[in-house]
């Protein structure tokens, strides 16, 4: 199941740039197939498109690629890619290793908690959807965790 859940992006990602290839639409029906938003398509399409299948590393998650993929030397990005794998790292500890080659300092892992409340479930899951891909943004910017938490109700 792990493996899976780890392929999952890469799916995605491939069957949105092959849609684009052989029938020239990009994100229309991959909108209404995946319910993603087109933010998280197009991020998705670029990170499949810098990664041809030979060059990734199944031992490393769709987010730690996506945590090197601004850099433009494959040779570059290829080496990154194989210490990650060697030193065990995940797209967190690949983050802190970016911010030491700047020279920022690291200062652990920060923690954002959103709470949702709403009247009925159909806005609920439509906001809550909306929401948690902005949180998730903000978060991967600032290197933080994410945990979502929906009140109990009181029924």
């Amino acid at each position: 199941m792990g493996t899976l859940h780890r392929s999952a992006p890469w799916l995605c990602a491939d069957w949105v740039n092959y849609g684009e290839a052989q029938y020239g639409e990009k994100y229309t029906q991959a909108l209404d197939v995946t319910g993603l938003s087109p933010e998280r398509l197009r991020a998705l399409s670029w990170i499949g498109n810098r990664y041809k299948p030979a060059r990734r590393r199944p031992e490393l998650s769709f987010e730690a690629h996506r945590e090197l993929a601004y850099i433009k030397d494959d040779k570059e990005q290829d080496a990154i890619l194989d210490k990650a794998v060697r030193e065990g790292w995940g797209a967190r500890e690949i983050r802190e290793w970016k911010r030491e080659q700047r020279g920022e300092e690291t200062y652990g892992t920060n923690l954002i908690l959103a709470t949702f409340s709403f009247e009925d479930d159909v806005d609920a899951n439509a906001a809550f959807h909306e929401l948690s891909e902005k949180c998730l943004e903000v978060a991967d910017d600032v290197g933080a965790l994410v945990r979502f938490r929906r009140p109990k109700s009181d029924d």
